[in-house]
């Protein structure tokens, strides 16, 4: 048998641009928790633990990931992913007929409006084969004022007004993946909103379920009998505050420094707030929600003013990250995040991309192409780790570089009708598209991320139109310059067309960026290599076609060649030659 190695690289599952938290952003967590040592102690019931009660202690426990891996695999349960973020979960489950309740108090009894947040992952098993996990809020009584429910037939549910029974979302769950569950509830109306991974999918305020709940003052996570139970992480409670869906940047114009601002508001357009101001020309804005954070990159007026900037969503405790003064880029441009990996990436005026930690440690230039003159336009494919970048001359060209600043590429020129309008873009990359803004012509083109089909979906927008953003249910958005408005319409460009969305009087609004957390495959993952009659198969999970199987003989030198043609397929092969080869399946 003739040696082979195997080398298969795995691309990482997108992560959103701005995270986990969904449309709404509140201030300060009343009560938050992600389950984690020394706060919990694993092993052990959380009854008794950080105020928290359960009416069956043994069926609702604080493990870590291996210990809830060897559970579920002792219920019939695939273990999968166990915990969503560091080493430790709340895992609701257990054999027999028996429910479990668990309660926390959380101390927000007269607030009026109240936001509830949580990780779940339901389960489902051969012991216990049903849904039916409930996740409510409840005033003193323990009466519900608003809930929803993993239930049978994997639907997911929201309680109504009066009767109690339960109303499908038009959702579905599966078992073995996280959803993000976002409850807003208003006290004052007597109403809820229902969020899922961020998007809304209740069209009106949902009534509560019985009037008589007029105040919050427990959350109640509940398994009903014969249920298979959840797994919760990264629970948040805390008065609601404005929501923040679409975040943009003012540079001020050319007028002088310190002229810049960010606003933010809501999709449809309401709540228009300042979050920052005395900026010296942001333009590049991307969104961390999760851990409550913006980002923003500022192109400076004056000697060694250029930075990148973090603060909390609402603007306070800005702390600069990188600077021109310190390390010695010149004018920053536009700014994406890669969560996965704890990095910000940045274009440079002069310099090309260039790299750093989410912490401002690590700086590090990639540098661009030989063939730009100057760059602008910044998008991440996280899903296939690509970096596309832009240079607004020569009408417009567009190149890619690996996410290390290898392989570069140029993929498309021509890309606006003179020079200086090409300079924002955004990837669907589960779709495979290219948005990006011609600010010269006034319109908004797409393109497939090899640069071909190059197509325009709005013209005559009655603006300049700069940055652009994606948002939830098939929408766009882009800021528009001079003077003008942020607009939205459906990624057709066919529909839901508003130009004037929230009215602001921007002052050459330049980026933008939109709440929204897409699903996307799971990573790829090598299940199956087998060597026989001269050849090797090699079988995958996750990613999206079309694949490509590639090869090299060298762990990390020399180029690496196709073999054969792509495959809709998550299964190739190969025939097997003398010595070592590595093998790694890409995404195209």
């Amino acid at each position: 048998m003739k040696p082979i190695a195997i080398r298969i690289v795995k691309t990482p599952s997108l992560l959103a641009l701005l995270g986990t938290l969904g449309c709404l952003t509140v201030a300060s967590a009343q009560y938050a928790t992600d389950f984690e040592s020394p706060d919990f102690t694993a092993g052990a019931t959380i009854n008794g633990q950080d105020f928290w009660t359960s009416t069956t202690p043994d069926r609702a426990r604080i493990l870590t990931a291996a210990q809830i891996a060897d559970e579920l695999t002792a219920l019939g349960m695939t273990p999968g992913v166990t915990v969503h973020g560091g080493d430790q979960a709340l895992l609701v489950s257990g054999t027999g007929a028996g429910s479990a309740t668990v309660r926390v108090i959380s101390g927000l009894e007269t607030e009026p409006e109240v936001m509830f947040e949580a990780w779940v992952r339901p389960l489902h098993g051969t012991a216990n084969p049903v849904g039916n996990v409930f996740l409510t809020m409840e005033n003193a009584g323990g009466t519900r004022a608003a809930g929803i429910r993993f239930g049978p037939n994997n639907s997911i549910d929201y309680g109504s007004a009066g009767s109690g029974i339960w109303r499908a979302s038009g959702k579905l769950w599966s078992p073995d993946t996280w959803y993000r569950i976002t409850l807003r509830v208003n006290y004052g109306s007597g109403t809820y909103d229902f969020l899922l991974d961020g998007v809304q999918l209740n069209a009106d305020p949902i009534p509560f379920y019985d009037g008589a709940s007029t105040s919050f003052h427990q959350i109640r996570i509940f398994r009903g009998s014969n249920q298979s139970g959840a797994i919760l992480d990264d629970l948040k409670v805390a008065a609601a505050g404005p929501r923040r869906e679409l975040f943009w940047s003012e540079t001020g114009g050319f007028g002088g420094p310190n002229l810049g601002m960010i606003y933010s508001m809501a999709f449809d357009g309401s709540g228009r707030t300042l979050v920052a101001s005395g900026l010296n020309r942001p333009i590049g804005l991307a969104i961390d929600v999760k851990n409550g954070h913006i980002y923003w990159a500022e192109d400076g007026f004056d000697e060694n003013t250029s930075r990148i900037v973090r603060a909390n969503l609402d603007g306070s405790e800005p702390t600069t990250l990188f600077s021109e003064a310190e390390h010695k880029f010149t004018n920053a441009q536009m700014l994406e995040l890669d969560l996965r990996h704890g990095h910000v990436y940045w274009t440079d005026f002069h310099k090309g991309v260039i790299r750093g930690n989410l912490d401002g440690t690590g700086y590090t230039v990639l540098g661009g192409s030989p063939a730009a003159a100057y760059y602008t336009a910044l998008a991440l494919d996280r899903l296939r780790n690509h970096i596309y970048f832009g240079d607004p001359t020569q009408n417009g060209r567009l190149f890619r570089m690996n996410m290390d600043g290898g392989n570069r590429i140029e993929i498309a020129g021509d890309l606006a009708a003179e020079d200086w309008r090409f300079n924002a873009m955004t990837i669907d990359a589960l779709n495979g598209y290219i948005y990006y803004t011609d600010a010269g012509t006034h319109e908004i083109k797409r393109m497939n991320l090899d640069g071909s089909n190059q197509t325009t979906l709005l013209t005559d927008l009655g603006l300049m139109p700069y940055g652009i953003a994606l948002g939830p249910n098939d929408m766009m958005y882009w800021v528009g310059g001079s003077g003008q408005r942020v607009g939205a319409a459906a990624t057709d460009g066919l529909a839901n067309v508003n130009l004037y969305l929230g009215s602001p009087d921007t002052t050459t609004g330049f980026g933008i960026a939109a709440v929204h957390a897409p699903e996307l495959p799971e990573p790829i993952a090598v299940t199956d290599i087998f060597l026989a009659d001269g050849a090797v198969t090699i079988t995958w999970t996750g990613g999206l076609p079309p694949y490509q199987l590639q090869r090299r003989a060298h762990l990390t030198e020399g180029d690496w060649e196709d073999v054969g043609a792509t495959t809709m397929s998550t299964q190739a092969t190969d025939a097997v030659t003398d010595g070592a080869m590595f093998y790694r399946v890409e995404m195209r």
